[in-house]
Protein backbone atom coordinates (compact mmCIF):
# COMPACT_ATOMS: atom_id res chain seq x y z
CA UNK A 1 0.00 0.00 0.00
CA UNK A 2 2.64 2.66 1.13
CA UNK A 3 4.94 1.63 -1.28
CA UNK A 4 2.52 2.11 -4.03
CA UNK A 5 1.82 5.59 -3.08
CA UNK A 6 6.02 6.35 -3.20
CA UNK A 7 5.84 5.04 -6.50
CA UNK A 8 2.55 7.62 -7.33
CA UNK A 9 4.48 10.07 -5.83
CA UNK A 10 7.29 10.11 -8.15
CA UNK A 11 5.24 10.41 -11.22
CA UNK A 12 4.62 13.81 -13.55
CA UNK A 13 0.94 12.86 -13.40
CA UNK A 14 -1.16 10.23 -11.71
CA UNK A 15 -4.65 8.91 -12.81
CA UNK A 16 -7.00 7.01 -10.71
CA UNK A 17 -9.93 4.82 -11.56
CA UNK A 18 -12.82 5.41 -9.35
CA UNK A 19 -12.47 2.34 -7.40
CA UNK A 20 -9.05 3.34 -6.18
CA UNK A 21 -7.98 3.51 -2.81
CA UNK A 22 -4.53 5.18 -1.52
CA UNK A 23 -2.95 5.01 1.78
CA UNK A 24 0.13 5.62 3.71
CA UNK A 25 1.15 3.08 6.66
CA UNK A 26 4.49 3.39 8.13
CA UNK A 27 2.64 4.22 11.62
CA UNK A 28 0.79 1.26 10.94
CA UNK A 29 4.62 -0.54 10.67
CA UNK A 30 6.60 1.12 13.41
CA UNK A 31 8.80 2.50 10.56
CA UNK A 32 9.57 6.23 9.16
CA UNK A 33 8.47 6.68 5.54
CA UNK A 34 11.42 7.79 3.26
CA UNK A 35 12.63 11.44 3.60
CA UNK A 36 12.06 12.00 -0.49
CA UNK A 37 8.63 10.39 -0.53
CA UNK A 38 7.52 12.46 2.55
CA UNK A 39 8.52 15.72 0.97
CA UNK A 40 7.10 14.59 -2.55
CA UNK A 41 4.11 13.96 -0.60
CA UNK A 42 3.93 17.39 1.54
CA UNK A 43 4.57 19.10 -2.14
CA UNK A 44 1.87 17.89 -3.43
CA UNK A 45 -0.80 17.85 -1.33
CA UNK A 46 -0.03 20.24 1.56
CA UNK A 47 1.61 19.97 5.02
CA UNK A 48 -1.47 19.66 6.54
CA UNK A 49 -2.88 16.96 4.33
CA UNK A 50 0.36 14.96 4.11
CA UNK A 51 0.34 14.81 8.30
CA UNK A 52 -3.09 13.27 8.11
CA UNK A 53 -2.30 10.78 5.60
CA UNK A 54 1.01 9.38 7.43
CA UNK A 55 -0.08 10.00 11.03
CA UNK A 56 -3.93 8.36 10.60
CA UNK A 57 -2.33 5.73 8.38
CA UNK A 58 -6.03 5.81 7.23
CA UNK A 59 -7.06 4.20 3.50
CA UNK A 60 -8.73 7.11 1.68
CA UNK A 61 -10.71 6.85 -1.65
CA UNK A 62 -9.77 8.30 -4.95
CA UNK A 63 -12.34 11.07 -4.29
CA UNK A 64 -10.60 12.46 -1.59
CA UNK A 65 -7.43 11.37 -2.99
CA UNK A 66 -8.18 14.04 -5.99
CA UNK A 67 -9.68 16.51 -3.16
CA UNK A 68 -6.18 16.84 -1.69
CA UNK A 69 -3.71 16.51 -5.01
CA UNK A 70 -2.71 13.22 -4.51
CA UNK A 71 -4.01 12.29 -8.02
CA UNK A 72 -4.69 14.54 -10.62
CA UNK A 73 -7.91 13.12 -12.39
CA UNK A 74 -10.70 10.27 -11.18
CA UNK A 75 -12.54 8.31 -13.88
CA UNK A 76 -14.56 5.81 -14.04
CA UNK A 77 -12.92 1.64 -14.45
CA UNK A 78 -14.15 1.80 -18.16
CA UNK A 79 -12.69 5.15 -19.56
CA UNK A 80 -9.38 5.36 -17.27
CA UNK A 81 -7.35 3.36 -19.99
CA UNK A 82 -8.39 5.24 -23.06
CA UNK A 83 -8.12 8.50 -21.09
CA UNK A 84 -4.30 7.12 -19.89
CA UNK A 85 -3.55 6.81 -23.78
CA UNK A 86 -5.28 9.47 -25.33
CA UNK A 87 -3.16 11.63 -23.24
CA UNK A 88 -0.05 9.68 -23.30
CA UNK A 89 -0.28 9.59 -27.04
CA UNK A 90 -0.86 13.64 -26.67
CA UNK A 91 2.29 14.54 -24.71
CA UNK A 92 4.32 12.51 -26.83
CA UNK A 93 3.59 14.92 -29.73
CA UNK A 94 4.23 17.74 -27.62
CA UNK A 95 8.12 19.27 -27.98
CA UNK A 96 9.76 17.41 -25.78
CA UNK A 97 12.18 20.76 -25.02
CA UNK A 98 9.17 22.44 -24.12
CA UNK A 99 8.47 19.11 -21.87
CA UNK A 100 11.76 18.79 -20.33
CA UNK A 101 12.06 22.95 -19.67
CA UNK A 102 8.74 23.12 -18.17
CA UNK A 103 9.59 19.74 -15.95
CA UNK A 104 12.66 21.53 -14.63
CA UNK A 105 10.80 24.97 -13.89
CA UNK A 106 8.00 23.32 -11.94
CA UNK A 107 9.86 21.16 -9.92
CA UNK A 108 12.14 24.02 -8.59
CA UNK A 109 14.96 23.43 -10.64
CA UNK A 110 15.05 26.10 -12.71
CA UNK A 111 16.58 29.76 -11.88
CA UNK A 112 16.16 33.42 -13.89
CA UNK A 113 19.45 31.61 -16.16
CA UNK A 114 18.33 28.43 -16.35
CA UNK A 115 14.83 29.40 -17.97
CA UNK A 116 17.00 31.80 -20.31
CA UNK A 117 18.99 28.73 -21.63
CA UNK A 118 15.91 26.76 -22.26
CA UNK A 119 14.38 30.09 -24.62
CA UNK A 120 17.40 30.11 -26.64
CA UNK A 121 17.42 26.43 -27.19
CA UNK A 122 14.24 26.62 -28.34
CA UNK A 123 15.03 29.52 -30.98
CA UNK A 124 17.89 27.88 -31.84
CA UNK A 125 17.07 24.54 -31.95
CA UNK A 126 14.07 24.99 -34.49
CA UNK A 127 11.47 24.09 -31.88
CA UNK A 128 9.69 27.37 -31.92
CA UNK A 129 9.89 28.10 -35.72
CA UNK A 130 7.95 24.78 -36.41
CA UNK A 131 5.73 24.49 -33.69
CA UNK A 132 4.83 28.18 -34.73
CA UNK A 133 4.98 27.25 -38.73
CA UNK A 134 2.72 24.25 -37.74
CA UNK A 135 -0.11 26.54 -35.98
CA UNK A 136 0.29 28.83 -39.20
CA UNK A 137 -0.51 26.14 -42.12
CA UNK A 138 -2.94 24.03 -39.64
CA UNK A 139 -0.88 21.07 -39.29
CA UNK A 140 0.57 18.90 -36.42
CA UNK A 141 4.11 19.99 -35.92
CA UNK A 142 7.45 17.61 -36.28
CA UNK A 143 9.43 18.33 -33.19
CA UNK A 144 12.69 17.05 -33.38
CA UNK A 145 14.67 17.84 -30.13
CA UNK A 146 16.06 15.41 -28.33
CA UNK A 147 17.92 15.78 -24.95
CA UNK A 148 21.67 15.99 -24.94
Amino acid sequence: MGGGCQLALACDLRLASSGARFGINPAKLGIVYPISSTRRLAALVGPAAAKLLIFSAELVDAGQALRVGLVDEVLAPEELHPRVYGLAAAIASRSRLTLAAAKEIVDGRADEAAFLAWQREARLSGEMAEGVAAFREGRSPRFSWHAK
